[in-house]
């Protein structure tokens, strides 16, 4: 992964931090620029610059307000209302159409910007919102004019370093004996805290997330225990103590319905708990905002992974919240790849701490139609689990769902979902290729690509856009599978050849001969090592680091299950 840093003060120093932010991705490997002091504009405007010829995947912008309107804060007194607003609007125009152009020319990357800081001093304090002369005004006129240009250029992200700033304080992310000494005007804390935040929307961009919430009752989504205390003796309300509770309440709604799943885990009786759910007027959270309920006097780790399988997810992928020390160390202990963060002895903290684990684990900047329904699409996977049980022949299970197979052709609807697919899908990834929107948009508007996207529906409704195949035609008359995936919960259903069989009928109707496919092994995708063999087409070239398929569909087909309806909508 490249990423570059451009700034008009000195934070060369913040490499250091950014590599142990970003350390988790990509194996560690990051190449890094840094353009030239105060440059900004120059690097992205300059199609010779080191910028260009570095090519980053993001394109870190920091820029200190102080400093970009240096000329307005050293003689205050000779402009006008009007020109100083006409000066912030030019600046931070000029800004933006800077990167406006880079991302133009390099579409395939970001830029992330920061909200413009301004230092909390001056030497007319109290004329500051009475006068002309306004430097809150002015912060506030450069970060208006900068998010509203922003909204049409989906590769530029806003990274909020004023809230940053408003959290921990000025005077601790800000040291001016560095600033006269070396042009450095973040202090250790201060390039740690940024480097943080700017890694926090890169992660959010790959969709480096955690997918499940897993959460205890007592004293946590309440105080007290419903065993013990009975329904009108816990903590839960609009007043006191109880208020806390049902502020983390609200809070965790909230993040539901960003697409995070929620799974209850706790040790206790079920009809007492049902009890809260139906019966108390404060509950925020409904039984049916969780994906799974594991409410018994067993083992927490070993519900946890039941959850798991039910949810055909890694461990990975969940964070544990319990108040219990004893619990949360168990867990850590038989099922290190969970998250347990500690739990705070006060529970009037629990809103302000949780919007802080939010922020380390639930990093997300955009939110799909697919994220809103998730929820329910999993309550659905979870039934399809149960109706197995009934069944001794996987065949008769598969058809009683009466599935469907929804496919579109270049269906710019669905790009932000497809987009987060390539992001986010490892297993069923053949060749775990990482696009943007903008690259799947560039790849919808040329001819030599077409991209697929599967919509899976059945008896229980929408499992949603779970399936993705990119294909680049080649010169030479081929065409070549880019990207070939499928979200993990419709594994094993064979919704995989009916997809494929689908694009291959397709690709022959357009004169096709001869389809290639690749596969490049991870640490998580053995599952489809032999996935081309298995649908008929013939190894002709492997190495420890890829294998390359093909079929000739002259002579060749792939069938698709009879228990699977298809489906066809071209191009939107």
């Amino acid at each position: 992964m490249k990423v570059a840093v451009l700034s008009n003060i000195n934070i060369d120093l913040i490499g250091k931090y950014l590599r142990e932010n970003l350390r988790s991705l990509e194996d560690g490997k990051i190449e890094m620029y840094f353009g030239g002091y105060g440059q900004v504009v120059e690097e992205l405007i300059g199609e010779s610059s080191g910028l260009y010829e570095f090519n980053p995947d993001f394109a870190i912008i920091f820029i200190d307000a102080d400093e970009l309107f240096r000329d307005i804060l050293s003689n205050p007194l000779s402009y006008l209302s009007e020109d100083i607003r006409g000066i912030v609007k030019e600046r931070v125009s000029n800004l933006f159409h800077a990167i406006s152009k880079y991302l133009d020319i390099c579409p395939q990357g970001y830029a992330l910007v920061n909200t413009l800081v301004m230092a909390p001093y001056s030497v007319m304090p109290y004329m500051d919102l009475n006068t002309d002369y306004s430097p809150s005004v002015m912060e506030f006129l450069a970060n208006a004019e900068l998010w509203e240009l922003q909204k049409g250029l989906k590769n530029m992200v806003i990274v909020n370093w004023h809230s940053m700033v408003n959290r921990y304080g000025y005077n601790r992310l800000y040291d001016s004996r560095y600033w006269y000494l070396g042009r450095i005007k973040l202090s250790g804390e201060g390039l740690s805290r940024l480097a943080y935040l700017y890694s926090g929307y890169i992660k959010a961009i790959k969709g480096k997330t955690k997918k499940v919430l897993l959460l205890d009752l007592d004293n946590t989504l309440w105080g007290g225990i419903i065993g013990e205390d009975g329904l009108d003796g816990i903590e839960l309300g609009e007043d006191g103590i109880g208020k806390a509770y049902r502020d983390f309440q609200k809070l965790v709604k909230i993040l539901k319905e960003q697409g995070v799943l929620l799974a209850v885990v706790s040790k206790n009786n079920p009809s007492d708990v049902d009890e809260v759910f139906e019966k108390h007027p404060m509950m925020v959270l409904k039984k049916d905002d969780f994906v799974v309920f594991k409410v018994n006097w067993s083992d927490k780790a070993q519900n946890i992974k039941e959850i798991a399988e039910e949810l055909n997810l890694g461990l990975d992928s969940f964070v544990f919240i319990d108040d219990s020390p004893f619990e949360r160390e168990a867990v850590k202990r038989y099922l290190p790849e969970v998250v347990v963060p500690d739990f705070p002895d006060d529970p009037s903290l629990l809103p302000g701490w949780f919007c802080e684990i939010v922020e380390n684990y639930f990093p997300k900047i955009w939110i799909t139609e697919e994220d809103r329904k998730r929820s329910k699409m999993y309550q659905g996977e979870v039934r399809r689990k149960e109706l197995m049980r009934e069944f001794t022949s996987l065949e008769d299970y598969l058809r009683s769902l009466s599935m469907k197979a929804v496919i579109s052709i270049n269906d710019r609807r669905h790009v932000s979902r497809i987009a987060q697919l390539t992001q986010r899908t490892n297993q069923f990834n053949l060749t775990t290729r990482r696009y943007t929107e903008a690259d799947i948009e560039r790849f919808m508007e040329n001819p030599e690509h077409l991209v697929f996207d599967l919509e899976l529906i059945d008896k229980f409704g929408t499992n949603g856009i779970t399936g993705v195949i990119i294909i680049l035609f080649r010169k030479d008359g081929t065409a070549l599978i880019d990207t070939f995936l499928m979200s993990c919960r419709i594994i094993g259903r064979g919704v995989e050849k009916a997809f494929l069989s689908y694009v291959v009928n397709y690709l022959r109707s357009q004169g096709v001969k001869i389809l290639k496919g690749q596969y490049f092994p991870t640490k998580k995708n053995q599952l489809v090592s032999n996935l081309y063999g298995e649908m008929g087409f013939r190894k002709v070239e492997e190495d420890e680091n890829h294998t390359e398929w093909e079929m000739d569909l002259s002579s060749r087909s792939v069938e698709c299950p009879d228990w699977i309806r298809v489906e066809g909508r071209i191009e939107g």
